[in-house]
């Protein structure tokens, strides 16, 4: 009996014994492991957090030479239109004398300057039609002394098409070809519209109280009636060509988002 009771708790302990050992090896061998693949595991974080980085400065890089080749595109666009504004006033025109020594000229500039609006945005967009009327004044004796004048008025005009057209309108970014037609109509009657009332307003006002002509009066009212004319004609223009040529440039990659 004593034999017996001393062989259990032997056995007890020898269990005990080897059931810790085992925990032990089996411990042991978890922190080797763990100590194995932990600096892999660290490895592995830091390489994707590099990647992710490399991968964010590649897109910025990307927007930013994009954006870098956007200007330099739209530069050269608006030196076109410059060149076409110049070269539609100069060649494409009909010269009206008017008392003193004026004229006035029945002309597609104005539309060629309301699209450079809609085209390349308010900023290219008016400073390429503005330009372009300015430098044919530039050129002839008779609008020289108003090329100041010119610059302004075709500027504002085409600042404010193209403002209502991509800031209101969003006329790049919609599908919709009655939307875009709308907004396009839109913009660009406002624009023509300007310019019909201030540019025949401004240029008598100058003559009145720059110049000292006493036809300004005659001049007002000849230079009012074919301003008007040359809105209606540039706006159909305009428009039709703005509608026409919207699908080619995109296909072209030439379209340009606001």
């Amino acid at each position: 009996m004593i034999f017996s009771t001393s062989s259990n708790s032997f056995i007890r302990k020898a269990t005990a014994v080897s059931e810790a050992a085992v925990f032990s090896v089996r411990y042991l061998i978890f922190r080797k492991v763990c100590d194995i693949l932990l600096p892999f595991r660290k490895i592995h974080r830091s390489e994707r957090s590099c990647a992710i980085a490399a991968q964010i400065m590649t897109m910025k890089e990307s927007a930013a030479a994009d954006r870098k080749n956007d200007h330099f595109r739209l530069l050269i666009f608006a030196a076109i239109f410059a060149a076409l504004t110049y070269v539609v006033f100069t060649f494409l025109s009909i010269p009206i004398p008017t008392p003193g020594g004026g004229k006035v000229t029945v002309h597609l500039g104005n539309a060629f300057c309301v699209l450079g609006a809609l085209i390349l945005g308010s900023a290219y967009g008016a400073a390429g039609g503005a330009i372009g009327l300015t430098l044919a004044d530039l050129l002839d004796p008779v609008y020289i002394t108003e090329a100041p004048i010119t610059f302004a008025v075709k500027f504002l005009m085409g600042l404010i098409v193209g403002l209502l057209a991509h800031k209101a309108g969003k006329i790049t970014r919609k599908t919709s070809h009655g939307a875009v037609l709308k907004w396009t109509v839109l913009s660009s009657a406002a624009g023509l519209l300007f310019n019909a009332f201030c540019d025949p307003a401004v240029r008598y006002f100058y003559k009145i109280l720059i110049l000292g002509k006493p036809a300004a009066e005659v001049s007002f009212a000849i230079n009012l009636g074919v301003t008007a004319i040359n809105s209606v004609i540039s706006l159909v223009v305009c428009v039709s060509l703005y509608m026409a040529l919207r699908p080619a440039l995109k296909r072209t990659g030439m379209f340009f988002t606001f």
